[in-house]
Formats: structure tokens, sequence, C-alpha cells
């Protein structure tokens, strides 16, 4: 966890759904990342995949809570993700923005 003034940047956990559903499902901010919005099973699914990454391999996408209201808008920064093909775990880095 890392804190500053006014935020909090933190692990995902499961009850980040409900915040996370206002991105995923939000078909606005979804065209820029993916092709549309996630359903709510969809969206769960990717935050199955982003604690089980957590857990397996130590790092992953963070929450980023503003302290005030202790709500997460959701702004990613560097991201990793891991493409497995076979045994080999393949890394690709990019960065991840959402509006707040």
């Amino acid at each position: 966890m890392i804190e500053t003034k006014r935020l909090i940047i933190r692990e995902m956990v499961q009850s980040d759904y409900d915040a996370l559903c206002g991105i995923l499902c939000d078909e606005e901010v979804m065209r820029a990342a993916y092709e549309s919005a996630f359903n709510l099973e969809e969206a769960q699914n990717w935050l199955n995949r982003h604690l089980k990454r957590f857990e397996e391999y130590g790092f992953g996408l963070w929450a980023v809570v503003l302290k005030e209201t202790n709500e997460a808008p959701w702004v990613f920064g560097e991201i990793t993700r891991l493409y497995e093909h076979d045994a080999d775990v393949l890394i690709y880095r990019g960065s991840s923005v959402t509006r707040i």
C-alpha cells in the first residue's frame, strides 16, 4: 500500500466490485480500452483474474482511493499483463487510465 496526502494506492479487493463496475460497465469509458462495456459477469471475471494475478505473481493492477470520500475513482498507473503460453509467462507492460 502507498499513501499520499489525498490518496491510498492498494491492491484491489472483492469489495471494490461495485466501483469497478462503474468503469467496466460504462460504454464511453470502455470504448477506449476494449470493444465495448462489460456486463456484470464479465466485470466479476475481470476482477477475479486480477485478484488471482496478485496472489500468484505478486503484482497486478492497483486501486486508487480518494481519502476524502473513501471512493475508488479507479485511475490505474502502469500495468503488467501476463500471457501464459504452455510453460512460459509472457509479460506485456503498458498503461491504463480511466476518468475520475
